[in-house]
């Protein structure tokens, strides 16, 4: 799985409310009667109030690789500071007891869905750590988690640099997380940085002035 690690300074999102929120941001179950409550939904996800998951979502429909509402999962069994993954059987599994608010959910649902992506568009190899620090950087840098405002809730203050620090800071981060590239992990993010960074795909130019 591919795990999403936050170590936010603010409250947690109240729990009674991930649900609502999850609807707001990929869109509600349908109340299909041969749909169970804890099972894939029977339609498409096609995104909430979101236009960076709507997008995201798009493309893996058009890339053939529909997400249903019901491989979107909330749990509170997650490790410590890990706020969602993405694994290709499960779906993107969300951590209820990390996700601190919607802007947090939005985010890692974005985060999780370009891996996603990546793993339905390209020859995926997740032994490869060139593959992690691609799909890594472009997580980074496309779904949120580098926006200027949540880097200073994290304590880390800056305008100049400050998006691309993030997104290295982040990206080696995540690769160190598999235990096969803990030991090169920087240098893995530093050797396809600018390619990846530069891919923006499933988002167009307009898309990304948009966000």
């Amino acid at each position: 799985m591919c795990a999403t690690k936050q170590t936010p300074s603010w409250s947690r999102l109240n729990i009674h409310m991930d649900e609502q929120v999850l609807d707001s941001l990929v869109g509600p179950r349908t109340s299909n009667s041969n749909e169970s409550s804890n099972g894939p939904a029977s339609h498409n996800a096609t995104g909430g109030s979101s236009l960076r998951i709507r997008r995201l979502l798009q493309g893996l429909a058009d890339s053939g690789c529909p997400f249903q509402r019901g491989h979107f999962q909330l749990t509170a069994e997650c490790p410590p500071g890990v706020a969602g993954g993405f694994d290709p059987e499960r779906g993107i599994v969300l951590c209820t007891g990390t996700l601190v608010s919607r802007a947090h959910m939005e985010d890692t649902i974005a985060h999780e869905l370009v891996h996603a992506y990546d793993q339905c568009t390209t020859r995926f190899d997740p032994m490869n750590c060139r593959h992690l620090a691609c799909t890594e950087i472009r997580a980074a840098s496309l779904s949120g988690d580098c926006r200027l405002a949540t880097e200073w809730m994290r304590g880390n203050f800056g305008f100049k640099g400050a998006f691309e620090q993030c997104v290295r800071r982040r990206a080696t981060l995540a690769v160190s997380m598999q235990p096969h590239c803990a030991a090169n992990a920087a240098q893995m993010v530093d050797s396809v940085y600018g390619s990846c960074l530069a891919d923006t795909q499933p988002f167009t130019a307009s898309d990304l002035s948009d966000l």
